[in-house]
């Protein structure tokens, strides 16, 4: 990820990370690129070796959801499906009566609690 404060400056950030990949044999793929403001009235694109990379409106960074807009709507979904999904990945876990509670309950607090709380503030 790279930070900047203008379009200008990241154009720039970001053309002189290409060059030092070339200088090593490396190439950054603009097509898979994507960019984010937070401005969602500045209009315009930004150029990287001669290539538009794609304007998004969210992207995933450090198992966060950041949007243009700072809404959380996408980071709570995000949770919520990863919770499902432990969730479902232990239902033979949960519903085998062959299993003891106290097993049971260890892998709830292991894996579905940790899960489900993960990142929370409060």
């Amino acid at each position: 990820m790279i930070a900047s404060e203008s379009k200008t400056n990241l154009e720039c950030k970001t053309q002189v990370w290409s060059d030092c990949l070339t200088k090593f044999g490396l190439h950054l793929i603009v097509k898979k690129m994507e960019y984010l403001m937070s401005d969602p009235n500045e209009y315009g694109t930004i150029q990287i070796n001669d290539t538009d990379p794609p304007r998004t409106e969210k992207f995933k960074y450090l198992c966060s959801i950041i949007t243009a807009d700072g809404s959380l709507s996408y980071r709570l979904t995000s949770r919520t499906n990863s919770f499902w999904l432990k969730w479902c990945t232990i239902s033979n876990i949960k519903c085998d009566k062959k299993i003891s509670k106290g097993l049971k309950s260890k892998t709830y607090h292991t894996i579905i609690q940790t899960v489900e709380i993960y990142g929370a503030e409060c």
